[in-house]
């Protein structure tokens, strides 16, 4: 194994020892400014859809890591743009036959691709990356709306009872947003081994008082042995309580397990009665431990660097993530798992049909084109046709509404004049919710998308899909509650500002000079730095105060007609 206490300044990590350690490298200093990624090769055939085979060399005071890669441009408009942003591939060897998967980070996952971005429109380097951070600060602690939904994670939908194993108790996930209201549990139980007269399984629950309610008993004596039978049960927590247990066990309905059965398809959910056509669906909290599962709560993640090329400095770029699978924690061989990107055309808009080629949407990672086309038509459907009382009684079983609020609620503090359409991913890992995260955050903080401003601030030029508008709309009440939850805490003027400051004052001031020396032509140049995005930053969120209670919901115009 190689031993990071032997490594030494000037040492390099080959690509072929880098997939080896498991444990990264020391922390000798290699050098005190920024990263450094030197690249060596022939770049004139290079363009967006060409790339071209390079050396690389990267080190940051912690590890030295010498391959190979392929690069290309990377963006839309940002190809127009003189200073280009790159798609890298790394590989091991010359060839380039074995991939060469590492990561620069700790934090980060080993991956095989990153982008280098030139961030032209933003002098600072700032705005993209910082958002990031604050998004998914804010997707970390973020709460969950049940609705109808399936409260119980995967790890507790199915369970085996035997006389050794009496009982399960599992917590609801209910809270005091549901008091003194009805909750549904439904489950298939299946007799593993014959009991005799205690061939019967039972449900109990609690409130959050711990006081037991009563339990009920399902009687499985006429169900073969090996065979499933569908049950479901209500119950109503009294005034001012609301049920915070549920305990399953074998037998008549004491805490001894005398039978051997195993439950499963368990769901809890909050509802009188259970659904006609009832179907087991996956819980959103599965969804959410998905999302949590990725380095950033599927932000794009990055950090400064000085690049050169063939000895020649290009200056200032940011090492980011990549838009793709290790960006969301889903497995692209799982054709339930799909991550998709929105365009500006309003995929929502009510009697438009969907185009899936880019148009409207279009699949970043998608192990079944077709079917995942089919997935997002059934939230988009959804949104089309349903009523609003069916709206915002089904809601939680295609979307978790939550991460559609705190995208709106970033995207009008921070002037994101793309983040009400353009710049949306969304992401779902069972084929029926999905969760919207936002993406590509630069053109805020009073900066146009083309780098120039400072644009007027909190314009209603912001534009919002159809879907943002339902959920503001419809669920205007839970939108005003997270807002003031959030601006008290992770979008408080304090901490984003603090924010910016740790991203900015890890640049040398010499580093900027130089890349404004080799770039002069960067639009942002006269007008933005760290003083200014404060200044935007006061402004936004005082204006935002002002207005959300009214204006917001006013301005999420629908844009169906457009």
């Amino acid at each position: 194994m190689y031993m990071a206490s032997n490594w030494k300044s000037g040492d390099t990590i080959t690509a072929d020892k880098l997939n080896n350690i498991e444990q990264g490298v020391s922390n000798a200093e290699i050098g005190g400014g920024l990263p450094q990624l030197s690249l060596t090769g022939d770049t004139t055939n290079m363009t967006g859809d060409v790339k071209v085979p390079l050396q690389f060399n990267y080190q940051d005071g912690r590890q030295q890591v010498t391959g190979y890669l392929t690069a290309k441009w990377q963006g839309d408009s940002s190809e127009n743009y003189p200073k280009k942003n790159l798609s890298l591939k790394f590989y091991q060897d010359d060839k380039l036959s074995k991939k060469l998967k590492w990561k620069p980070k700790s934090t980060w996952k080993k991956d095989t691709e990153f982008n280098l971005k030139a961030n032209w429109i933003d002098r600072t380097q700032a705005r993209n990356l910082v958002n990031s951070r604050l998004a998914a600060q804010v997707a970390a602690a973020r709460p969950i709306y049940w609705g109808g939904q399936n409260m119980l994670p995967a790890n507790n939908a199915k369970f085996e009872l035997n006389k050794t194993e009496k009982f399960i108790r599992l917590d609801t996930n209910i809270n005091k947003a549901v008091l003194s209201q009805k909750v549904t549990c439904s489950l298939d139980l299946a007799l593993d081994a014959d009991a005799g007269a205690d061939n019967k399984g039972c449900v109990w629950f609690q409130d959050d008082a711990g006081t037991w309610l009563g339990f009920t008993v399902f009687d499985m004596s006429n169900v073969a042995v090996g065979t499933n039978k569908h049950f479901n049960v209500s119950l109503q927590a009294a005034a001012g309580h609301f049920i915070q247990t549920v305990t399953f066990n074998c037998g008549p309905g004491s805490s001894v397990g005398t039978g051997h059965m195993t439950f499963s398809n368990v769901s809890l959910y909050v509802a009188d009665a259970e659904p006609a056509n009832y179907q087991y669906v996956p819980s959103l909290w599965d969804s959410r431990l998905a999302l949590a599962g990725s380095p950033y709560y599927g932000e794009v993640y990055g950090f400064p660097v000085e690049m050169t090329s063939n000895g020649e400095s290009q200056g200032l770029y940011t090492f980011n993530t990549k838009k793709n699978a290790n960006l969301v924690n889903i497995d692209d061989s799982d054709p339930k798992q799909v991550l998709i990107e929105i365009s500006n055309d309003n995929p929502f808009a009510a009697k438009h049909v969907l185009k899936f080629d880019g148009t409207d949407a279009d699949a970043v990672v998608a192990a079944d084109n077709t079917k995942a086309k089919a997935q997002f038509q059934r939230l988009v459907t959804f949104v089309q046709t349903a009523t609003d009382d069916d709206f915002k009684a089904n809601v939680a079983q295609y979307l978790d509404i939550y991460s559609v609020i705190d995208t709106y609620i970033m995207t009008c503090l921070m002037n994101n004049i793309d983040g009400g359409t353009k710049s949306i991913l969304f992401v779902t890992y069972n084929g029926n919710q999905w969760l919207a995260v936002p993406y590509d955050m630069d053109s805020t903080w009073q900066s146009y998308w083309d780098g120039t401003g400072p644009r007027d601030p909190w314009d209603y030029n912001i534009s919002m899909n159809n879907l943002t508008n339902r959920v503001v709309t419809l669920f205007h009440d839970l939108m005003i509650e997270r807002y003031n939850v959030l601006r008290n805490d992770i979008l408080a003027g304090g901490h984003i500002v603090n924010e910016f400051e740790r991203f900015i004052d890890q640049i040398p001031t010499t580093a900027y000079d130089n890349n404004e020396q080799l770039w002069p032509a960067i639009p942002s140049i006269g007008w933005t730095d760290f003083c200014q995005i404060k200044q935007a930053i006061t402004t936004l969120l005082a204006l935002t105060d002002n207005e959300i209670q009214v204006a917001l919901s006013d301005s999420a115009t629908d844009t169906s007609t457009t």
